[in-house]
């Protein structure tokens, strides 16, 4: 899914790229959490008019706009009959999508991003558990 992930990186806009990236950087592999909980990640406007170089106000508005964006953003990535554990012979298609949900906290100047759990292995290169390991690290 590595492949899937850096073609869809390039259809995200700057903006998009930039949050995601300074979103992923704060995600900590040694840290547990709960069964059921899904990492959040922060991102002030301030943090955000520093990666990017610009004003507040652009960065404001930066937040705002690509939040509304992201959420609808996909990947998809194809797993061929070879890697399945099924005997099919046609390749699987798997769509997803980068964030489980975006809040953007008008007037506050700060976004929450929820990360797509099966999205959480390719950005950070952790296994997420499930079955009998309950516990997801990030």
């Amino acid at each position: 899914m590595s492949n899937a992930l850096i073609r869809a990186g390039h259809g995200l806009t700057l903006a998009e790229k930039r949050i995601v990236m300074c979103a992923v950087s704060k995600l900590d592999s040694r840290t547990a959490l709960k069964a059921g909980e899904l990492p959040r990640t922060k991102i002030t406007a301030s943090e955000y008019a520093e990666i990017a170089s610009c004003k507040m106000n652009a960065a404001y508005e930066a937040l705002q706009e690509a939040t509304k964006t992201l959420f609808n953003r996909k990947i998809t990535f194809y797993e061929p009959p070879a890697l399945q554990s099924s005997r099919s012979t046609h390749a699987i298609r798997t769509e997803m999508r980068w964030v489980g949900r975006c809040r953007y906290h008008a007037g506050e100047g700060w976004v929450e991003l929820v990360w797509w759990p099966d999205l959480l292995p390719s950005l950070i290169g952790v296994v997420c558990g499930r079955g009998r390991n309950p516990t997801l690290r990030i």
